[in-house]
């Protein structure tokens, strides 16, 4: 249906929406890093669009090195620490901002600002 015969149920499948224009299907965002020593994706789910770790209802944490298809998440896994660090680095990464389309060798973000590390 389109946006307008949307109509959201609170169940898993239950509403009579395509997945693209569910609000709870698409309420979530992620964080890739790859680096020398890391090649993973961070996940986090939120019906609300909050954001505040007390409520987020899911969370995904794959290594890309071992894990190509992202059939296992290893979010459970993580320490309390790394949970943490994933958690602030996906808030750094929303407040910076999505880059400019074609700045990133140039390393400037958006109005502005420095692009994030």
């Amino acid at each position: 249906g389109s946006e307008s015969s949307c109509v959201e149920e609170e169940g898993v499948a239950a509403g009579q929406c395509y997945f693209v224009d569910s609000t709870h299907s698409n309420s979530w965002r992620a964080h890739r890093t790859v680096s020398a020593t890391e090649n993973t994706l961070y996940v986090e789910y939120d019906s609300t669009w909050g954001w505040n770790t007390t409520v987020l209802q899911h969370y995904e944490l794959y290594d890309l090195n071992t894990d190509v298809y992202q059939m296992k998440n290893i979010y459970a896994t993580a320490t309390d620490e790394r949970k943490k660090e994933l958690h602030e680095k996906i808030v750094q990464h929303f407040a910076c901002g999505a880059p400019v389309a074609g700045s990133i060798q140039n390393n400037i973000m958006p109005s502005g600002k420095s692009n994030c590390p």
